[in-house]
C-alpha cells in the first residue's frame, strides 16, 4: 500500500530573521554533548571498576584534558 505524501504547512520556514549565530551554534552544541556523553562514559565506567574515588576522578580529569 503505497502511501501519498502530500505537503504539509510545518514543511517550510516562514519566519524572515533567524538567529545570527547560524551553522556554527548547531556544530557547537553538538560537540559539547558529545565530549559531555564521553566524559561521563569514562568516568562512569571507571567508578564501576574502582571502589575509591580517586580512580574515578583522575580518569574523568585526565579524559577530559585530552592525556591519553
Amino acid at each position: 500500500m503505497a502511501l501519498s505524501i502530500t505537503r504539509r504547512e510545518y514543511d517550510h520556514h516562514t519566519e524572515q530573521v533567524h538567529a545570527a549565530g547560524g551553522p556554527w551554534v548547531r556544530d557547537v552544541m553538538l560537540g559539547l554533548n558529545d565530549g559531555l556523553v564521553a566524559s561521563f562514559a569514562v568516568t562512569s565506567g571507571v567508578a564501576g571498576a574502582f571502589t575509591t574515588g580517586n580512580a574515578a576522578v583522575m580518569a574523568g580529569l585526565s579524559e577530559c584534558l585530552g592525556v591519553q
